[in-house]
């Protein structure tokens, strides 16, 4: 019996987990009944955790090793079948942390709306972009959201794959962030970042009255890029002027 399709917190391979213990899941292949299991983490090859051989039939366990910031952790199942026999190691699954203390956080909100706006209004998109120099490119990730909707592109190409990001929510109680690994993206020397906001579901139209401005009247911009887990480039508030770059 063999584990297959491992996930983390119901996810293939993550980015951006932002809990020290997400559920890890699989299924099973190759025999009747899973009779136990054991599930191995390594971070950098190291083994940082083992659970031992757990007596039961459930395919699923909190992760129970250490967690830091940014850690890519590396992980694989075996499985006892009906028989008590034991099957081979799975493949090797990953997930990775995003930011998960509150010091990591080291952007500053950059609105691109410089003058007053009537907010009974509907304003059109805004973008925002600046050039950047990198010397190295090696595991660069982008941790980005906004208030309002938004789409980033990387020196042309663009980075966010869904629609409407960062997806709606209770903004009042939490705003999602997502994590991209940009490496491919970039290269060493001038580079090119461009955002376009939109209001959204944070101060557009939203239910059938089309009440608007419901989470605010402004949209906004959070983004910070790192490369080896140092930021090399950060929004803040005085990205606001063309002298610092953003346009």
């Amino acid at each position: 019996m063999k584990a297959d399709h491992l996930k983390a917190s119901h996810l293939v391979n993550p980015l951006g987990i932002d809990i020290k213990a997400p559920l890890l899941s699989w299924t099973a292949e190759d025999g009747i009944c899973q009779t136990a299991y054991q599930i191995v983490a390594f971070h950098d090859d190291e083994r940082i955790w083992d659970s031992g051989r757990i007596e039961s039939p459930r395919m699923q366990m909190s992760y129970g090793g250490p967690a830091q910031s940014r850690m890519r952790v590396h992980w694989q199942v075996r499985l006892w079948d009906e028989n008590g026999l034991e099957g081979p190691w799975s493949r090797k699954a990953f997930f990775e942390y995003a930011l998960l203390e509150a010091a990591d956080f080291k952007a500053e909100w950059v609105n691109p709306e410089t003058s007053v706006l009537d907010p009974k209004e509907h304003q059109p998109a805004s973008v925002l972009k600046k050039e950047f120099d990198l010397t190295e490119t090696g595991g660069a990730r982008i941790y980005a959201t906004a208030h309002g909707i938004y789409a980033l592109y990387l020196n042309g190409r663009r980075v966010t794959g869904n629609l409407l990001t960062p997806g709606t929510s209770e903004y009042w109680y939490r705003l999602p962030y997502q994590t991209f690994d940009v490496e491919e993206y970039l290269h060493p020397g001038k580079n090119t970042i461009e955002v376009t906001l939109g209001d959204g579901w944070w101060r557009g139209s939203n239910g059938n009255t089309g009440t608007r401005n419901v989470f605010g009247t402004d949209i906004a911009f959070w983004l910070q890029m790192e490369v080896g887990g140092e930021p090399v480039m950060i929004t803040d508030r005085c990205c606001t002027s063309s002298s610092a770059g953003w346009l």
